[in-house]
């Protein structure tokens, strides 16, 4: 988990901002569960967002994430079982 954790803190924005990140940085905390997580709980707190403007997206892409995670999951447990 240590080696998750740190990269995943460091690319999600609670450092610094994603948006100074280079390119292959800021791919890479599209797929971070994190950046989402630290994107709606700012805007959220800081910004006032209602719930349609930050929450909508975000569930939808930790969906998409949840989901994929899921389906490794289940893969690897069925390779694993056999």
């Amino acid at each position: 988990m240590f080696c998750f954790i740190i990269p995943a803190l460091l690319v999600s924005g609670f450092v610094s901002p994603v948006e100074n990140m280079p390119s292959l940085l800021q791919y890479i905390a599209t797929v971070d569960p994190l950046y989402y997580l630290f994107t709606a709980t700012r805007g959220i707190f800081l910004k006032a967002y209602s719930f349609q403007d930050i929450l909508s997206p975000h569930i939808i892409a930790f969906a998409i994430i949840g989901a994929t995670n899921l389906v490794l999951a289940y893969t690897m447990l069925r390779l694993k079982k056999d």
